[in-house]
Order: C-alpha cells, then sequence, then structure tokens
C-alpha cells in the first residue's frame, strides 16, 4: 500500500514538473540576445547632442586707376588745347558673420519601417510646457541596429539623414522676433 502511494505522489510530482517553467515567459525572445529595437512600433532612446557653429568672412581691396592725355591740335584743329585727365577710385570692405547653436535633449522615438537593409526608419516628437513657453523637438533618422546600444539607446550623431528641429512658442520665443514697427524701420533704413 505504501509503495502504490509512492508511486502516485511520484507520479503526480513528475507531471507537474514538466507541466511548468522554471523561465518566465519570454514571448520568443532569446535568454541570449539583448531586447533593442528592431520591429515596426518597438521603441527606442535617442541622445540627442549636437553643436553647430560657422564662420565667414570677406575681405574685399579693389583700385581702379585711370589717366589719360591729349596733345595740342594742329592746323584746322589748332583751337584744341592740350589737356589730361585722371582718376582713382579706392574701394575696400570687409564683413564677417559668425553663428552657433547647441541643443541637448533625450527623446523617445518609434521604429516606423524596416528597411530592406535591415536599418530602422525612426521618428518622434517631445513637447515641453515650461512656464507657458511650449518647446518642441521633432526628430527623424535612419538607423543601423548595430549602433543601437545595450540599453537601447542610441547617440544622435549616428543617426543617417537626421531631422532635428526645436522650436518654441511663447513669450520668450515672441520676444526674439522683432515687432511690426521694428520691421518697417529695419525697411526704410
Amino acid at each position: 500500500m505504501k509503495t502504490r502511494w509512492f508511486l502516485f505522489f511520484s507520479i503526480l510530482f513528475l507531471v507537474n514538473s514538466f507541466a511548468g517553467s522554471l523561465w518566465a515567459n519570454s514571448n520568443g525572445k532569446s535568454l541570449y540576445t539583448e531586447d533593442k529595437a528592431h520591429k515596426v512600433g518597438d521603441i527606442l532612446t535617442v541622445m540627442i547632442s549636437e553643436s553647430a557653429s560657422a564662420t565667414q568672412s570677406a575681405t574685399r581691396d579693389t583700385k581702379k586707376n585711370f589717366s589719360g592725355g591729349m596733345n595740342a591740335g594742329t592746323g584746322f584743329l589748332s583751337s584744341i588745347s592740350a589737356g589730361s585727365a585722371s582718376s582713382n577710385n579706392t574701394f575696400k570692405g570687409e564683413g564677417s558673420t559668425e553663428t552657433s547653436g547647441r541643443i541637448s535633449a533625450t527623446i523617445s522615438v518609434k521604429v516606423i519601417e524596416v528597411l530592406p537593409n535591415e536599418n530602422l526608419v525612426v521618428e518622434g516628437v517631445r513637447y515641453m510646457n515650461v512656464n507657458n513657453d511650449v518647446q518642441e523637438i521633432k526628430l527623424r533618422g535612419e538607423v543601423r541596429p548595430r549602433d543601437i546600444s545595450k540599453g537601447n539607446t542610441i547617440d544622435s550623431r549616428l543617426l543617417a539623414e537626421a531631422q532635428i528641429i526645436y522650436k518654441g512658442k511663447g513669450h520668450i520665443a515672441r520676444s526674439q522676433k522683432p515687432n511690426l514697427f521694428q520691421k518697417i524701420i529695419g525697411m526704410l533704413f
């Protein structure tokens, strides 16, 4: 009798142990691969760290000199007297412009397309409202899967055909634009 109960509980234990798994359901993910964006709808974090600067300068130095002379007339042109003419024209000008900009932000984007070469097209937008000034960051670009880090992030400098648009709306953005009176004065002078 003890043997039967022992066999019964042993079989019951074996059935239960094979029915479940020690590992949580992985939804088809391998234990040996990293969880990186690779299909449409996946989310990827882009670390935006961009800076741009441009300097342009020009110098122009031109000189024109002219001189000419004429002898007095003879014969029937004796009424024309001798003379000379000369002119000097000098121009010197210099100009330079310098612009620079820097943006540093983090934005999460979605994979919207997987290209035939397995590169990912990503796109996202982020809005931030600070004291009724709305800052908007839009990003679109192409990502090579091998450039995505273990933490599912990528540096914006690794995006191909990157389009990063940063703009603001509100009091601060309006104060940086000239008003109508300033535009009219600028056109007149």
